[in-house]
């Protein structure tokens, strides 16, 4: 049973906010698969998918590049009221988005959950897991840097960098925390530290502080795993391509994110195949010292810690491990294939949702003839003249 220390109280909202890459699609994963049986310990998880991703959106009115247009902001506050109407459950949502939210939104957010029932949760990891990781998801989300330049920038330039900035909006805790310590006091701002050798310690810490019983958060498969360096190379190529082309963003999103790299992703590995390397050796004194600032930014906000600090330390294994390694030129036959597959397959889905979208709209014109009335060989034919000139817009 939960641990008394941790335990909310009754009525609390806990609301994790991320960051990415810090455990998040794992948990969520977690707690979605086992929200049926949370009514009977006066839990409840809500909402229609593991993450509060369509609800944090609408909050803060953005979505990544490829993706359609927020909902209304209307869409997040009929979620809140949801979560106020059951006051006399705990309740728990996540949102990793939502960590570099600004303070008046961090302040409507809290507001809009109940107030005073709010508690914020952030996960902390060692920099040193958490850099390349992020890189990799940069990557699929149409960063065009090497993981060279995208280090050098978010270690060693300012805000005025957008790597940077991107970057330490949602990792910097000094940074974090002063917007959410605007809407909550330093005793509902919790801090997890993670630690890399104990991969429960996350779900467990969630079970004692909603009061679920031991183990009943158990590990899902889930859609999250990383690109190797070779896949990652290719990825972020890929996403040259796309910009000196200027190809529409829906097209990248179906084609890149959610087709080459996805199947790479879940693409056995051959000895081709390697994982980012070592960071280098100009890295680990920076990193260093970011570390040993992020220990004393937690001990002096006055935060909830639960975990070791020391856990975020850089160990000497790091420095001993860094060294300048050439970034990989080639990629197996099968991750090559997976990317080829994906790449078509993204396309033509693209392509389909297009053919739809302007049915639709010549439906909507007078005299207009409805897409159930084309003849499926008329219908292709559209279709593969729109991927040519997705492919090749000198065709269009």
């Amino acid at each position: 049973m939960a641990s008394s220390d941790l335990l909310l109280p009754p009525g609390a909202v806990l609301f994790h906010i991320g960051p990415y890459k810090t455990g998040t699609t794992s948990l969520q994963a977690s707690l979605f698969a086992a929200r049926d049986g949370f009514a009977e310990h006066g839990v409840y998880y809500p909402g229609k998918w593991r993450r509060a991703m369509r609800e944090g959106w609408a909050l803060i009115q953005w979505t990544p590049a490829g993706r359609r247009d927020p909902d209304p902001v209307g869409y997040w506050e009929d979620f809140a009221h949801d979560i106020r109407d059951h006051a006399d459950m705990r309740s728990c949502l996540s949102s990793e988005d939502l960590a570099a939210t600004r303070a008046e939104l961090a302040q409507k957010a809290v507001e809009d959950l109940g107030g005073d029932r709010v508690h914020i949760v952030m996960v902390l990891r060692r920099f040193d897991r958490l850099l390349p990781s992020m890189w990799q998801e940069r990557v699929k989300g149409w960063d065009r840097r090497t993981y060279a330049e995208w280090l050098h920038e978010v270690l060693l330039e300012d805000d005025e960098a957008q790597a940077h900035r991107a970057f330490w909006r949602a990792q910097d805790v000094a940074r974090v925390a002063g917007n959410w310590l605007t809407a909550v006091p330093p005793d509902r701002f919790h801090v997890i530290i993670a630690d890399e050798t104990d991969r429960d310690r996350l779900p467990r810490t969630f079970e004692q502080m909603l009061g679920l019983p031991e183990r009943m958060l158990v590990p899902q498969d889930i859609d999250n795993a990383s690109l190797n360096a070779n896949a990652a190379e290719l990825v972020r190529r890929m996403n040259v391509r796309f910009a000196q082309r200027a190809w529409p963003e829906r097209l990248q999103f179906h084609s890149i994110y959610k087709g080459a790299a996805e199947q790479m992703m879940h693409t056995p590995r051959t000895s081709v195949d390697v994982g980012i390397p070592p960071l280098p050796e100009w890295a680990v004194e920076p990193l260093r010292a970011l570390s040993d600032k992020r220990i004393a930014d937690v001990a002096e906000l006055g935060l909830d810690v639960i975990g070791d600090p020391e856990l975020l330390r850089l160990p000497e294994s790091v420095a001993e491990e860094a060294r300048e390694t050439p970034f990989p030129d080639a990629i197996s036959l099968d991750q090559a294939e997976a990317a080829l597959y994906g790449a078509i397959a993204g396309t033509l889905k693209h392509s389909r949702e297009k053919a739809r979208e302007q049915a639709a709209r010549r439906d909507a014109e007078p005299g207009s003839r409805p897409v159930s009335e084309v003849p499926a060989r008329e219908l292709a034919r559209i279709i593969a003249k729109r991927v040519a000139s997705r492919v090749d817009p000198r065709r269009s």
